[in-house]
């Protein structure tokens, strides 16, 4: 089983006072990791999701949020999933991996900028683990 990082969630430009969304479908904006692995096995999904991007230069922070919808997975099809919990491994089962044994996984989020939000680049781990369910 093997995860690659395809695209790095990313908000752009914000305004301070004004939150920012980028979907789960937003093709170079959004969270995208490539999975391989065994077509016949089932996996499941765990993220660890920051509550705030951290100011690369100080100890600012801008906060974040991922919603129940926020996430998706597709061997072509789309299956939308919450990424603040285990994905139940019984819904991503042997077809869901896909024939040619590949899947991919976005995510999108909100960040929510404070009226006197220091300006400056910010940045978080957004950690995608997926495993083997055993079955």
């Amino acid at each position: 089983l093997s995860i690659v990082g395809v695209n790095n969630l990313q908000f752009g430009s914000v305004n301070p006072g004004t939150n920012k969304s980028v979907n789960k479908s937003t093709p170079g904006l959004a969270g995208e990791w490539e999975i391989t692995g065994d077509p016949a096995a089932e996996i499941s999904f765990e993220f660890e999701l920051p509550d705030s991007l951290m100011h690369v230069d100080s100890a600012a922070g801008l906060p974040c949020i991922f919603v129940n919808s926020a996430a998706s997975y597709s061997d072509g099809t789309g299956t939308q999933f919450s990424p603040t919990g285990t994905l139940n491994p019984n819904t991503c089962s042997a077809e869901d991996i896909g024939a040619g044994g590949t899947m991919t996984v976005w995510i999108g989020g909100t960040v929510m900028p404070r009226v006197g939000q220091a300006g400056g680049p910010y940045a978080a781990d957004v950690i995608l683990t997926v495993m083997y369910t055993g079955n």
